[in-house]
């Protein structure tokens, strides 16, 4: 059997985003959790969600920056009673709008790493904002849920084209 809801997840600025969750009713924590959110005029978008060890839901997509129309990464995190997570980046979301220079970073995939920091893939505008020309992209969040540094965003595939595809998924192997 399975469940089936439309809720509403708090996004960065407080943002509300209506969204359908379909997820098996078994005992275990799900395996599997499908998100699909009402499209509509938002500015809001989820594309991957990942499940910690310790049962939060970690949930990674792309806002619209305020003023400049810039979309940045977005990374969520919620508690398993479904609130946000103040633990992470002090009120449950992280933002990224820019890295190196390059502007519209858009998540689509997500995976925690064993040490909590989280792994973002997804693309980045490597051209500039009003050209298109997107890489694959590579980042990480520490486990506070600030943009890790030390990693920086990595821009993996230097041959630009159209799309804003990116990376579409992201598997961390076993040795982590």
């Amino acid at each position: 059997p399975r469940h089936q809801e439309w809720v509403d997840i708090e996004a960065a600025g407080g943002r509300k985003v209506h969204t359908f969750v379909v997820y098996p009713e078994v005992e275990k924590p799900a395996t599997a959790v499908i998100v699909i959110h009402e499209n509509r005029g938002l500015t809001d978008w989820v594309r991957g969600v990942a499940r910690q060890t310790d049962g939060k839901l970690v949930v990674v997509g792309y806002t619209t920056e305020t003023g400049s129309g810039s979309y940045g990464l977005a990374v969520a995190r919620y508690n398993a009673d479904g609130s946000l997570d103040s633990t992470f980046s002090g009120d449950g979301v992280a933002t990224k709008y820019d890295a190196g220079g390059a502007r519209n970073m858009y998540g689509h995939a997500v995976a925690i790493q064993p040490d909590g920091k989280v792994l973002v893939a997804g693309a980045i505008n490597c051209v500039d904002r009003n050209t298109p020309g997107y890489c694959t992209l590579l980042a990480r969040f520490n486990s506070d849920g600030s943009f890790d540094a030390a990693f920086d965003a990595a821009v993996l595939a230097l041959q630009p084209d159209t799309s804003t595809l990116g990376a579409a998924g992201l598997v961390l192997q076993g040795d982590g």
